[in-house]
C-alpha cells in the first residue's frame, strides 16, 4: 500500500486505488462587535474543509486486509470509494494559438 500524495507515484503495478473522503469542521467564534452591535464584525460560524486521501494497491488481498481494517474501527462508514484500475493514462496537455 502506497499513500499517494501526486500522481506519480501510481505506477502500472498498481492495480487498485482506495479514496477516503474526509470532512472536518472547526468553530470560529464571533467578534465583541458581532456580540454588541449586530450586524457589525463577524459572527459565529463553523467552517468544514473536505478532504481525501488516496491509496494504492499492488494486489486485491492487500486492498481487503485494508478495507477490514478500517471497517473494524467503523462498520457504518460511507466515506470510502474503491477503483479497479484497468490501465493510467498520462495526462498531456499543449497550448496552441490559431490566426483565422
Amino acid at each position: 500500500m502506497v499513500k499517494l500524495k501526486n500522481p506519480k507515484e501510481m505506477t502500472s503495478e498498481h492495480k487498485f486505488l482506495l479514496i477516503i473522503f474526509k470532512t472536518t469542521r472547526y468553530y470560529v467564534p464571533g467578534d465583541e462587535r458581532s456580540r454588541t452591535n449586530p450586524g457589525h464584525g463577524y459572527p459565529e460560524h463553523t467552517n468544514e474543509i473536505n478532504s481525501t486521501e488516496a491509496y494504492a494497491f499492488v494486489n486485491h488481498q492487500e486492498l481487503e486486509l485494508e478495507l477490514l481494517r478500517l471497517y473494524e474501527e467503523d462498520r457504518k462508514r460511507k466515506d470510502l470509494l474503491v477503483i479497479d484500475v484497468a490501465n493510467i493514462v498520462p495526462v498531456k496537455v499543449s497550448l496552441g494559438i490559431q490566426f483565422n
